[in-house]
């Protein structure tokens, strides 16, 4: 599975988690490691919308204004490793959070990284 984000956007994202979900009622937490440089972005983002296939996550990429609680993230361009878990509560920390969910990668478009419209 690949997550396209595009720098100075809201991104939605579809993502089917619920099959893999074993909590009543999950807070779901994002961790991006980047491949090049492996600094570590940890976040939360609002989802917008759930269907009985997917649930629609708003990610906001912006260089300022970041707000990891609401998924508004500074996230250079390049490649990254997405890997997304449950918790029983909105935290941070990592010792708090349940299951693995779901692994993939990322791609953050920038200036110096363009993707080919077949991935969008």
């Amino acid at each position: 599975m690949l997550i396209y984000i595009e720098k100075g956007s809201v991104n939605k994202i579809p993502l089917t988690l619920w099959e893999s979900v074993t909590l009543a009622a999950p807070y779901f937490i994002f961790q991006f490691t980047n491949r090049s440089t492996e600094a570590v972005n940890i976040f939360t983002a609002p989802s917008v919308q759930l269907t009985d296939s997917y649930t629609l996550f708003d990610i906001t990429e912006q260089p300022t204004g970041l707000d990891a609680m609401a998924g508004i993230v500074s996230l250079p361009s390049g490649q990254w490793k997405g890997e997304i878990y449950e918790s029983a509560t909105e935290s941070l920390d990592p010792d708090d959070w349940s299951t693995k969910l779901k692994e993939c990668m990322v791609i953050v478009e920038g200036e110096d990284i363009t993707i080919n419209q077949i991935y969008r």
